[in-house]
């Protein structure tokens, strides 16, 4: 059973510019897209992404459903700001990645425990309850995408293995990025 643990969900802006506002929807087109990632401070996310009016990227949407990929976020934004490997922008792209990579190894069972949670059963939502069953007939197959690190063929347990193995020879971004090429 996967779980995510309830929590109150925010309604309103956080009064920063590349904030999402559940009032305002974001476009759905590449312009949007690209305008956003045009916008984008690598280093503002690094510093201040956790903090309550950190700096986002909001480019989650636009990579999610397919109109930028990992490959081609990396590309414009090492181009005006080169970036290590160990970046935390750089990172983050991984972690999409490593759940592709973990996605296309489990398949539909993505969807349930790898190993118990920290809180009690009774504090997670089940991915048995009827608002979610839609949802979850999108993760029954992952479709192979362009990858944006080298394919480690093996299934990996953690994060943290993938990444050393993923992420292996490449002192920057600019280095990952020329190994595609």
């Amino acid at each position: 059973m996967t779980r995510w643990h309830k929590q109150e969900t925010h309604t309103g802006s956080l009064d920063h510019p590349l904030a999402p506002d559940a009032n305002v929807p974001l476009e759905a087109t590449l312009a949007a897209a690209y305008a956003r990632l045009d916008a984008f401070q690598p280093d503002a996310y690094a510093r201040t992404r956790n903090t309550l009016n950190g700096h986002v990227s909001g480019l989650s949407p636009y990579i999610t459903h397919g109109l930028l990929g990992l490959d081609d976020v990396l590309r414009v934004v090492n181009a005006r700001h080169p970036l290590p490997m160990q970046h935390k922008f750089v990172y983050e792209l991984g972690w999409r990645a490593y759940f592709r990579h973990v996605w296309l190894h489990r398949g539909a069972e993505i969807l349930h425990d790898l190993h118990a949670g920290p809180l009690p059963v009774a504090a997670y939502q089940s991915i048995a309850e009827p608002h979610l069953l839609p949802w979850q007939a999108n993760f029954a197959h992952c479709v192979a995408a362009p990858e944006l690190f080298p394919p480690v063929q093996k299934p990996c347990v953690s994060f943290s293995r993938w990444w050393r193995e993923a992420s292996a020879g490449f002192a920057c971004a600019s280095d990952l990025l020329a190994s595609r090429a």
